[in-house]
């Protein structure tokens, strides 16, 4: 009796031991859950910056928080020693805080949080160099102070020494920030040119004064009196570095201390936490996640085995250990915003005068880290319900001890529900954190979330004119004052680009022969004297010895702001003069290829939406005026679209007649410039301002044409990119 008595005693204790090790399997599932998701997101710089991708934080920034009037106060008393308007920092914060310094400094601090917490970084210091946006601050007061020449009046004077008595002291009000009352012109001789220019240029360091000698004595010999002061003028400034040192001083340096703020936000649990992550490291808590899971299985095992389970029955019991407490993390997973609660009410109750513009933009990040949070950890718990589902019905197979026909159909069709909701569940969760994978489209595209859904062909694209001809890079006769780079940094997304060989003699000579007698004789010296041969492509406005950049060295800029900026879509329409093959090497050559977008073949096809082309990384358009080869990316953009006149003399002939092109194509290049003697800050002042690109645009849709590019000189004069963002932002809400 005693004997039978031990057996029901034995098997009780072994099913005790069996529920036991379930019940650390369910407790155990979760935690490591909790671990590998922690691995995956908070403590990976990447969960950070895509996070603010997705809250679209970069154009909120711009149109939204910086734009709210309690921050435009702010903004201005920060920057009220620059000795600039105050409307015009706030209608230029995308030059003063540029997109590349901004996102540079989300990177930053991504690295920053991300190493701290996965254990790298010994202290959780937040910290944001200010040092591009200082530089970008003295670069707006020079751009603003040359564009004020603009405005300037002139008068015709007739005696040299005047002229130079009043050029001086012109120079002495630039230097203290302020614009001339008049300008004299007059016409001058070589020598009276070269008189005049030393006058101006004795004011310079030597170095600068060798860099600029060359262009401020063609600009005089060509009776640009006003140009050649733009050029001198700002580089007297010095109102600039005064107003910076003040900012420094308010902000104790170069770099910006968030670190202060945020560690009285979360002197709470919330800080607990944080060194808690940060005690165990990146690898920690990978190790500690198989640690657990190690444990969930091992306890499964040690009770199969003392109730000496077979094979099957052990792989059945780590499967049904598995499904539970993966169904357990994935319905903890639902309850996170819960268990989360606010973790922005501690940084907005610590700084409770925040704008609500800056409110929201914070609930909004937070609740996107979150969903990604919740997203990761769905998909690692479904993985872990998966994982059993499947064991459990290898178990079935192996089971050396049959169950009745109903049972095993019974544990079959259960197991085979789990795995196909764990499949389903991981599945869905992965498209929701890798759209790209699976033809889905980016969250934010050109600055906005709304334009992702545009096709490429019925977005509108802020364009420069002879965008390589900046001042920025000293080519005679500007079109632009920044740098390729800086265009695009300003909200440029198409940029015109002259393609040719090194200039020969004979090209010279036909040059300067088209000229009118005195702007021949003022740029005669300068090329002339500078006639060389020069292998490559080159980027020139008709005379590479009057200003140049090399293809190579542009694209690789171009890639790597493309890099920079993973939302951005860009397109360079080239005005070629040299064979295809030789640009496709060079685009080659640049690294360029696995962002080229190739055009529909048909010129009437269907263009892929601006989210699909962020969404996998082809990012680049590339077209060409002449040449076109069929079959690949390098196309002539009037197959697809047509361009209105670009020799118009005056504002007051701007029209939409199709120039090159068919007027049913499907895209427009507005050009809006003026094609006068001198590439004209005043022209640009005067017809980039919202009123006349708007009447411009007017004109071509009343003509059944829709605009695509709008392209203009100076594109930071004037009001060409908010124009643009305008009308995406009506294009976005009504799309065709």
């Amino acid at each position: 009796m005693r004997r039978l008595d031990v057996l029901p005693a034995t098997r009780r204790r072994a099913r005790a031991g069996i529920v036991l090790a379930l019940i650390a399997a369910l407790l155990c599932w979760p935690v490591a859950v909790v671990a590998l998701t922690t691995n995956l997101t908070v403590q990976r710089a990447g969960y950070y910056r895509q996070a603010v991708d997705d809250t679209d934080v970069y154009r909120r920034l711009y149109d939204e928080v910086l734009a709210d009037p309690a921050v435009a106060g702010v903004t201005r008393d920060l920057l009220a020693g620059l000795p600039v308007p105050a409307d015009v920092v706030v209608n230029n914060l995308r030059l003063v805080a540029p997109a590349s310094a901004v996102r540079g400094a989300v990177n930053t601090l991504s690295s920053q949080i991300s190493g701290y917490l996965g254990g790298q970084r010994p202290t959780l210091t937040l910290s944001v160099d200010l040092r591009p946006m200082f530089a970008a601050i003295a670069k707006l007061a020079t751009i603003y102070l040359a564009g004020q020449i603009s405005g300037t009046p002139t008068f015709q004077a007739h005696d040299v020494a005047t002229v130079t008595g009043i050029l001086v002291g012109g120079l002495d009000q630039m230097a203290q920030g302020r614009r001339p009352a008049g300008i004299p012109t007059m016409d001058l001789t070589g020598e009276q040119a070269d008189q005049i220019g030393s006058a101006l240029l004795a004011r310079l360091p030597a170095v600068e004064r060798a860099r600029v000698r060359d262009r401020v004595g063609g600009l005089l010999r060509q009776g640009k009196v006003p140009a050649a002061l733009a050029v001198v003028g700002p580089m007297l400034f010095q109102g600039d570095e005064a107003a910076l040192t003040d900012l420094r001083r308010r902000l104790a340096g170069d770099q910006l201390d968030l670190g202060a703020p945020l560690a009285r936000a979360h002197e709470s649990a919330g800080v607990g936490l944080l060194h808690a992550l940060h005690a165990l490291g990146r690898w920690g808590t990978v190790t500690l996640g198989a640690l657990l899971a190690a444990t969930a299985v091992l306890s499964v095992l040690l009770a199969a085995q003392h109730a000496r389970c077979g094979r099957g029955d052990t792989m059945l019991l780590v499967a049904v250990g598995m499904v539970i407490g993966g169904a357990t993390a994935l319905l903890l997973g639902l309850l996170l915003p819960t268990l989360v609660g606010d973790p922005t009410a501690g940084i907005i109750s610590a700084n409770p005068t925040l704008p609500l513009r800056v409110r929201n933009l914070l609930h909004d990040l937070q609740g996107t880290m979150i969903d990604r949070i919740r997203t990761e950890w769905e998909q690692v718990a479904a993985g872990v319900v998966l994982a059993g589902c499947l064991l459990g019905l290898v178990g079935l197979l192996v089971r050396r001890r049959r169950w009745p026909l109903r049972r095993r159909r019974s544990v079959a069709l259960a197991l085979s529900a789990a795995l196909l909701l764990s499949s389903s569940w991981l599945l869905s969760s992965s498209w929701l954190v890798t759209p790209a994978h699976f033809g889905g489209e980016a969250a934010s595209c050109n600055g906005s979330r709304a334009l992702c859904a545009l096709r490429y062909d019925k977005a509108v694209y802020a364009a420069s004119h002879n965008a390589m001809a900046s001042s920025a890079d000293d080519f005679v006769g500007a079109t632009q004052d920044p740098d390729l780079v800086g265009q695009l940094d300003t909200g440029v997304r198409a940029l015109l680009l002259d393609v040719q060989h090194w200039t020969t003699p004979m090209q010279v000579e036909t040059f300067l022969a088209r000229l009118r007698p005195r702007e021949r004789d003022a740029l005669e010296p300068l090329v002339r004297g500078a006639r060389s041969t020069r292998p490559g492509l080159w980027l020139c406005h008709s005379v590479c010895q009057l200003g140049s950049l090399s293809l190579d060295t542009a694209l690789h800029s171009i890639d790597e702001w493309l890099a920079r900026n993973p939302s951005e879509v860009v397109t360079l329409i080239l005005q070629d003069s040299v064979p295809p093959g030789e640009v496709i090497a060079a685009v080659r050559r640049a690294g360029l290829l696995h962002r080229i977008v190739t055009p529909p073949a048909d010129p009437h096809g269907r263009w892929p939406t601006l989210g699909h082309l962020v969404a996998t990384d082809r990012r680049l358009v590339v077209f060409a005026e002449n040449a076109d080869v069929p079959k690949s990316w390098y196309r002539r953009f009037f197959r697809y679209g047509a361009d209105t006149p670009f020799d118009v003399p005056s504002p007051t002939w701007f029209t939409c007649r199709v120039g090159r092109g068919s007027r049913t194509a499907q895209m427009l290049l507005v050009n809006h410039w003026v094609d006068g003697d001198d590439p004209g800050r005043t022209d640009a002042d005067a017809v980039n301002r919202e009123p006349v690109l708007l009447a411009h645009l007017r004109r071509c849709e009343q003509a059944g044409l829709t605009p695509t590019f709008l392209a203009t000189d100076f594109t930071t004069i004037g009001d060409l990119v908010p124009t643009v963002a305008t009308l995406n932002a009506q294009r976005s809400r009504s799309p065709r």
